[in-house]
């Protein structure tokens, strides 16, 4: 089997069925879905149970059926969409307008088809994202694993385009794509790189998204294991941290074509950057996990004298590869540090911890702009964030009426 698609699943009800059919649609059909519900309260799980299901019953034809005969079952509902990302000049992109199909199927219907299918869902108590994802990929039996968040979804040909990409660079060990920012009126392609090997932490550092987002991401069974999967206990980053520790050891592969859609119409309530999570859960305060105190940096810069290497010859691209250096991944972490931990060091609770961490960026390479907002009185930066919460809740408010008077 070529891959394994794990989604993990904790109270996302209003979207898990999203998420589930853009996998089903796909036009590239050697994989198994593993969903693993990692305690949810929300009826997530069902919704997800049911949708399988289904899927089985159809999928699972006894021999006595045809594809034909599948199709005139399932009628109109199973074409699926065509819709396409459309990267505009202006970098907007259109969401599919529908999901790809829905799922139902007589009794009589359902007798005539087998209940055996590499889909399945897992269920376990409570333990965190990277836990499920690791519980996941511990059924898998797929050479490379691909992972979507059950709030996102993926276009048709996601894995076609990326079966493609792993054959062009079959070396890498960490294969990426272009995603969509999907909120209504606010769409737009996240990234512009060209499609090839990518200098991780530099491309990380010179973009204002990630170039490897989890549901836009595939790695090698066997990388995966090397590396020792998704480390436990990490709330926030703890993709990043395990997309690190292998771009310090093998090359990075980008497509640029938008293939996936990071929703960012999720409520407040329910994204895990929400509130300040414990030191001990957040990738900041714990990079050690993938660079080892900084002595694997050091290593690599000792071993990488050379700034690039000579790419495959069974490799489409001409030309080098720009292998990362000790100062690109100091860079990329500063930009992270002085970005995501300013809550922190206003804080009474964390301050100390935050400035530590702090206290390690090179201050001379920040913009202005950065040392100013740090050097700004702790209390004088609450007020400035009040001031903004309540101006932003009044002109809500205000909105919200002239729409009532319009109505009327």
């Amino acid at each position: 089997m070529k891959f394994s698609v794990i989604i993990p699943l904790y109270n996302k009800a209003p979207y898990i069925r999203k998420a589930l059919e853009s996998v089903l649609a796909q036009t590239y059909t050697d994989y198994e879905l593993i969903i693993v519900d990692d305690g949810s309260t929300d009826g997530s799980a069902e919704i997800a149970e049911a949708i399988l299901q289904e899927a089985t019953r159809l999928q699972g034809y006894e021999d006595k059926g045809t594809e034909d005969e599948v199709m005139r079952l399932l009628g109109d509902k199973a074409k699926g969409t065509k819709d396409e990302v459309k990267g505009e000049k202006n970098g907007k992109a259109d969401t599919p307008a529908s999901t790809p199909y829905t799922l139902h199927s007589t009794p009589t219907e359902s007798s005539r088809l087998i209940a055996s299918s590499p889909n399945r869902l897992i269920r376990q108590a409570n333990s965190g994202v990277s836990a499920a994802r690791n519980a996941g990929v511990a059924q898998a039996q797929g050479e490379y694993l691909a992972f979507l968040d059950a709030d996102d979804w993926w276009n048709p040909t996601y894995l076609e385009r990326m079966a493609q990409l792993i054959e062009d660079y079959p070396d890498a060990g960490l294969f990426a794509c272009n995603y969509v920012y999907y909120k209504p009126g606010k769409t737009h392609v996240a990234l512009n790189i060209p499609t090839g090997y990518i200098n991780y932490p530099k491309a990380y550092y010179e973009s204002n998204a990630m170039p490897v987002w989890t549901s836009a991401a595939m790695i090698p069974r066997q990388v995966y294991d090397e590396m020792g999967g998704f480390p436990l206990g990490i709330k926030l980053g703890e993709d990043f941290l395990l997309w690190s520790k292998i771009a310090l050891r093998y090359p990075v592969v980008f497509l640029n074509e938008p293939l996936a859609y990071y929703n960012n119409d999720v409520p407040v309530n329910l994204r895990a950057t929400r509130n300040l999570h414990h030191p001990n859960n957040h990738m900041l305060f714990q990079m050690k996990l993938a660079f080892g105190g900084g002595e694997i940096l050091n290593q690599q810069h000792q071993q990488q004298k050379l700034t690039t290497i000579p790419l495959a010859t069974t490799q489409r691209a001409a030309g080098e590869r720009e292998m990362p250096t000790c100062q690109d991944w100091n860079r990329l972490i500063d930009k992270l540090r002085v970005g995501g931990l300013l809550e922190y060091w206003m804080s009474k609770e964390y301050h100390n911890l935050a400035a530590e961490e702090l206290a390690k960026v090179d201050w001379e390479q920040q913009p202005n702009s950065v040392k100013r907002m740090y050097k700004t009185p702790i209390w004088l930066l609450k007020l400035k964030r009040w001031v903004m919460q309540v101006g932003s809740f009044c002109k809500q408010r205000i909105i919200k009426a002239i729409r009532r008077e319009a109505r009327c």
